[in-house]
């Protein structure tokens, strides 16, 4: 079963759309896709203000939430003993015939947020509701 907030934070087509806003030329890709991870933060903040949203440059939280974090995409990573984050089982088995490279890896805080930002904290599944 797919819990309902994961389609609530799958902003993939909003951050192509914020991406493609850059006219080409403007700014260097690089550039350009993490003003685009700092803008769509921005919006979670404000459309979510009781959860937590973090940019890339945002300091890692003291404690891994409990209930791990969405990415761009709506998928959920968790927090390891060893500080880096690794894809929920559930997604990476659900998105097994559709592997990218990420999906398998452990990834440091600043690495992820600048591969699959904004992070927001996740709700434990019995108290999400998508409105």
């Amino acid at each position: 079963m797919k819990e309902p907030m994961a389609a609530v934070f799958n902003d993939t087509a909003r951050f192509a759309d914020v991406v493609a806003r850059c006219v080409p030329g403007d700014f260097p890709p690089d550039i350009a896709i993490r003003a685009a991870r700092i803008k769509l933060a921005k919006l979670r903040r404000e459309a979510w203000p009781l959860l937590t949203t973090w940019a890339p440059g945002d300091p890692a939280p003291e404690s891994w939430p409990t209930w791990g974090l969405y990415d761009v995409g709506g998928l959920v990573w968790h927090g390891r003993a060893d500080g880096l984050l690794r894809l929920s089982l559930d997604d990476r088995t659900r998105l097994a015939q559709h592997p990218e490279w990420w999906m398998e890896k452990a990834l440091a805080w600043g690495d992820l947020l600048l591969l699959r930002g904004p992070l927001t904290r996740r709700q434990a599944p019995q108290v999400q509701r998508a409105t």
